[in-house]
């Protein structure tokens, strides 16, 4: 189900002007904040990332060549939220900042009383959204897009540059790992009944305190520096994210080349030093993440690394 329509997007980007912004930024206010808080749960870190989001959004209407070629506006939205939101977890997580869970989050913007059976669903989806939260972030993160923002797994591993594999992976993982607090609740099922388009109704208002014409100034200035930049890249300093350290890289090459030498001696890897191999790799290119995030993340790419293989 589409709430933003396409046309706010075309007519952005033929003016890039606060006038036209307005309307685009009512039609997608909900979705952004909805999941900046949800990855961030706390309510000035999803303000920060949400105000960043849009500031992605400007520069990439402002380059006519990469606006012209979206065909889903809410894809995009939901690739740059996450993204944004995504490394500011990540930089947080290594500052060791304290996160202040939010334990139920409201869905504002209609005071209508709910039918019975809608509020007891409500009811539902806040319990289990709960037990989410208490996954540690490589397995919540991918469960908290996929059952309460109906993304699917191609959108959440492009949006967390992981590949969909390993974000089924993980999926399922957070699964297991939340089935005997969900038996123990009497949720055994509510996970796996939840149709993921669903979540479009799931929208979060953000705070008064942004509305457009406090977002435009900022988010405009920002989009300055975000101008000229590849699409999908996110965060500040966001063109190291990925670099492998000096270090590394030399204990690497070393790696290498003790390989090989061992290559000359033996027939050839086994799968098991294979897969270790793939985890090395793995760690190497997550350094930039905390270390507890990095261990996990490692195993769980090579592991899915090795079912999609087989």
């Amino acid at each position: 189900m589409n709430l933003i329509p396409k046309g706010l997007w075309e007519t952005f980007c033929l003016d890039p002007t606060e006038a036209e912004f307005g309307p685009l930024y009512d039609a997608s206010r909900g979705l952004v904040y909805a999941i900046c808080l949800r990855i961030l749960k706390n309510e000035e870190d999803a303000a920060d990332a949400f105000q960043s989001t849009y500031a992605r959004l400007i520069a990439h209407a402002r380059d006519f060549d990469r606006a012209s070629e979206v065909e889903d506006f809410p894809a995009l939205v939901r690739l740059y939220a996450v993204r944004e939101a995504d490394a500011l977890r990540k930089r947080r997580n290594r500052r060791s900042k304290k996160e202040f869970a939010v334990e139920i989050l409201p869905i504002k913007g209609d005071s209508r009383p709910l039918p019975a059976e809608i509020a007891a669903a409500h009811q539902i989806r806040e319990k289990v959204e709960a037990l989410v939260e208490t996954l540690p972030d490589p397995y919540r993160v991918p469960l908290v897009l996929y059952y309460f923002q109906g993304m699917t797994h191609r959108e959440i591993g492009a949006a967390m540059g992981k590949s969909a594999a390993t974000i089924h992976y993980r999926i399922k993982k957070g699964e297991r790992q939340l089935e005997p607090s969900m038996t123990k609740a009497g949720l055994r099922e509510a996970l796996r009944l939840m149709a993921p388009a669903a979540a479009t109704l799931f929208f979060i208002m953000p705070p008064p305190s942004l509305e457009a014409a406090t977002v435009w100034p900022a988010a405009s200035a920002g989009a300055a520096r975000f101008s000229g930049g590849r699409a999908g890249m996110s965060g500040l300093g966001q063109s190291l994210r990925f670099a492998v350290p000096a270090a590394t890289l030399i204990g690497l090459i070393l790696l290498l080349a003790l390989g090989l030498h061992a290559g000359l001696q033996a027939t050839g890897p086994t799968r098991v030093e294979a897969s270790a191999a793939s985890i090395v790799t793995i760690e190497a290119g997550e350094m930039n993440e905390s270390t507890e995030e990095s261990g996990l993340a490692a195993v769980d790419d090579a592991l899915a690394g090795i079912i999609t293989r087989d």
